[in-house]
């Protein structure tokens, strides 16, 4: 037995040498692993960091760009506008100009066109551009302001107005828009000599929508009618 003993344990002995060395490597090795390991957690972190700090500095670069282009929409529309401004602004000073002028010329204006709204109705044109400039030679002697080549049409035309008599019937003659306005300023009623029924059928169209009612002198519910008329604000 003892023989027997001896005989194993000097085959097992070697063996339990290298196993305390293989023990002794494994350890060491274990040991490397876990510090392989920890310095791979830490770059690992480090690497999250950076692929954050990645992403965050792409979002950064994303808005950048975004803002820039924004920013870039922003002043192509000011270079726009800037230049359609700088057209108003010439615009506007001429406006300015032009009203100051008509301020300093209104008192001067309103003369000619009150006597022409006036006087001037039952005349020929001929005539009235007569009146005009001997009212005109006037105001010069009395040093009274106002726009040179001024008219009646010229002074008191509102274009969409003119348009809207047009579409009514009046015609677009200078004599007749001039008519017009005569009858639309003066404070008494107009006496129209109308051969040809161009003012009667102007005042048909243009009143049709506010109920204009046509009647004759010689109708027998004449005065009822023009009574309704003033009762009621309707055109006669």
């Amino acid at each position: 037995a003892m023989y027997s003993y001896h005989t194993v344990n000097l085959s097992v002995a070697p063996k339990r040498v290298a196993l305390a060395e293989a023990q002794r490597q494994l350890g060491e090795t274990l040991d490397l692993l876990a510090s392989a390991q920890a310095r791979l957690l830490d770059v690992t972190n480090k690497i999250a960091v950076l692929e954050e700090s990645h992403a965050t500095a792409v979002q950064r670069e994303n808005d950048l760009a975004a803002q820039v282009d924004d920013c870039q929409r922003k002043l192509s529309r000011a270079e726009k506008l800037v230049s359609g401004l700088g057209g108003e602004k010439e615009r506007w000073s001429n406006t300015i100009t032009s009203v100051t002028k008509s301020i300093e010329n209104v008192i001067g204006d309103m003369a000619l066109c009150a006597g022409a709204i006036s006087y001037s109705g039952a005349f020929t044109p001929m005539y009235r551009q007569r009146m005009c400039a001997s009212w005109q030679e006037r105001m010069r002697t009395e040093m009274l302001p106002f726009s040179e080549g001024g008219s009646v049409v010229s002074l008191l035309q509102d274009p969409a107005l003119i348009r809207q008599w047009h579409l009514a019937g009046l015609p677009s003659d200078n004599l007749s828009t001039e008519n017009g306005i005569i009858v639309s300023k003066s404070r008494r009623w107009p006496l129209m000599i109308d051969p040809q029924s161009q003012a009667n059928i102007w005042i048909k169209h243009l009143e049709a929508d506010a109920g204009l009612d046509v009647i004759r002198l010689s109708e027998k519910d004449s005065m009822r009618t023009l009574e309704n008329g003033v009762r009621f604000g309707r055109p006669v």
